[in-house]
């Protein structure tokens, strides 16, 4: 799936979810380098370090393109 959003000018995505507060919160991830060949994040990446106590899955099928040109891409969070 990376490549074919990098194929598409996407260079980040944006990854949607509220938490039990009701606050809505977004976490960005890198497309270039930051993904091995098996979609797990490269342990030379500095992503590869624990950040937080969640563990994001977007939702692929609900990934979305913004604004064409900006390399930005937004997808809500799978349960």
């Amino acid at each position: 799936m990376a490549a074919a959003l990098a194929a598409q000018g996407i260079r980040w995505v944006a990854i949607t979810w509220v938490n039990h507060a009701g606050a809505p919160l977004v976490k960005v991830v890198p497309l270039a380098d930051a993904f091995d060949a098996n979609g797990a994040i490269a342990a030379a990446h500095r992503l590869a370090r624990p950040d937080g106590d969640l563990r994001l899955r977007a939702d692929g099928a609900a990934l979305a393109p913004l604004e064409p040109g900006s390399g930005w891409a937004t997808a809500a969070t799978c349960t």
